[in-house]
């Protein structure tokens, strides 16, 4: 896909005789059945080069040989980033996606393929390397490859996380304005907050991300997840049915990111609803990695791109930039590029035969959780299940659901969670876990190749005990 201004939509159904919201709405779902998408046109390359050498023009059709910014990635951050710079109709942008087009039903769909989407041609599907503190165990590492990245992919859990952290990162780690208070604002402005279950000046109206409470909701498991809560409580677990709020700690129906039985998602949000990839100075680029920037001197100048149908012996296209570079590519992605860039640890950017940029330290500080599932049986006549086998008749009750923007199809998978307190043994102070006391990862990213597809994530050592 290569939107420039106009081009690129949703639905090409025409909608004069939809006239109520309602109606709208199942218009949209069902346009999302169809998809659409425009090719992007083959670009002519120009010969690799070092990191610091100048960059070339391109004649790739629809593509300009510079941009006044250029987004890297547009994923969670990168489409939020490139939607507010383009709200300037005085600069350009360039928005850079290596995969494609998430406005198709696989991905839009909050229930009936939502666990179909990780390991699939939307997911970079990386693997860590075998972890010695799990007993040599390779685990599934799920990163959205498409427009919205892993807000397209993931289970629309709407989760901030603890003020802790942020206030952790501003006051000991020297991220100047990450504190919560800081960022607080931010959230309220990005959020629409449509459920009567929330804390006051917690959240935020009117805002492009749809937030919607499952304690609002009508669906066929509500009640074994109201079960679940109560559980919890039972346990010594407060009831805390804003873990977005004032504390996170307590057990509780989900926040979820979903509009209209849709899956709201960043590139939806930013993006398409409000109508961002339509404006003359927004170039939304799918289907090319990003495999290195250009540097002059220690000063970024440019961005290498090659097609993702194209292997890593064809020569790249370079695209300049006149102001900055922005890389919003992810967790595994940034690292990676700026490591292949020359930025990075030396002595592992020289491993690599890579000309070193600048000593950093790049990749280090990697902290995540693991998701450990688990199952309990639940006692006759209470409904744990969303439908009991793949009937025909199921599939179109589903169905009917969805388009109608009702029931179980309206809702994502994950309808009840707790985040409560546990304690390492031969320590004192308090670890928080989601769901369940699941162990963290820390540790550095390190590139297991210099190839142009990270294929695997390489974290020795990397999860705790």
């Amino acid at each position: 896909i290569l939107a420039q201004g106009s081009g690129l939509e949703a639905s090409s159904t025409p909608d004069s005789h939809l006239k109520s919201s309602a109606a709208m709405a199942a218009r949209q779902r069902l346009a999302v059945l169809h998809g659409h998408v425009v090719e992007p046109p083959a670009p002519r390359q120009c010969g690799r080069s070092s990191p610091s050498a100048s960059p070339q023009p391109t004649a790739a059709a629809g593509l300009n040989s510079s941009y006044d910014f250029i987004v890297v990635g547009a994923g969670s951050a990168g489409c939020v980033v490139a939607s507010r710079l383009s709200e300037d109709p005085n600069v350009s942008v360039l928005l850079i996606e290596a995969g494609g087009n998430n406005q198709t039903f696989a991905v839009r769909s909050p229930f009936l393929t939502c666990p179909q989407l990780q390991n699939s041609e939307k997911d970079w599907a990386f693997r860590t390397v075998p972890q010695e503190r799990t007993d040599g165990r390779v685990s599934c590492w799920p990163r959205g490859k498409t427009l919205g990245g892993s807000s397209s992919i993931n289970y629309m859990l709407y989760v901030r996380g603890d003020r802790r952290n942020y206030d952790q990162w501003a006051k000991e780690l020297g991220c100047i304005g990450w504190s919560y208070d800081e960022v607080l604002p931010f959230f309220l402005k990005s959020e629409n907050y449509v459920s009567s279950v929330g804390e006051l000046g917690f959240h935020g109206k009117g805002g492009p991300l749809q937030v919607t409470h499952m304690q609002d909701g009508n669906f066929k498991t509500k009640e074994v997840s109201e079960r679940f809560v109560e559980s919890c409580v039972a346990a010594g677990l407060p009831v805390n049915h804003d873990y977005n709020g004032a504390s996170q700690e307590g057990a509780s129906l989900s926040q979820v990111t979903v509009k209209d039985a849709t899956r709201c998602d960043t590139a939806s949000a930013y993006l398409f609803q409000n109508g961002a990839v339509k404006r003359p100075n927004l170039t939304v680029l799918t289907d090319h990695t990003a495999t290195r920037l250009v540097f002059q001197g220690s000063r970024a100048t440019g961005v290498c791109l090659r097609q993702a149908s194209q292997n890593s012996c064809t020569p790249e296209i370079v695209v300049r930039a006149r102001g900055e570079i922005v890389v919003c590519a992810g967790t595994v992605g940034t690292p990676w590029l700026l490591m292949l860039s020359g930025v990075g640890p030396a002595a592992h950017i020289r491993e690599h035969g890579i000309e070193l940029v600048a000593d950093l330290p790049v990749g280090e500080n990697l902290q995540d959780h693991l998701f450990v599932p688990t199952m309990f049986p639940c006692k006759p006549g209470k409904e744990a299940l969303f439908f009991h086998d793949k009937s025909p008749k199921d599939i179109i009750r589903l169905l009917g659901e969805y388009v109608l923007g009702r029931g179980m199809a309206a809702f994502p998978w994950v309808t009840s969670l707790a985040f409560f307190r546990s304690w390492r043994r031969g320590t004192s102070a308090p670890r928080y876990g989601r769901t369940g006391p699941s162990p963290t990862s820390a540790g550095p990213r390190r590139m297991a190749s210099p190839s142009c597809r990270p294929s695997s994530c390489r974290t020795p050592e990397a999860l705790s005990s």
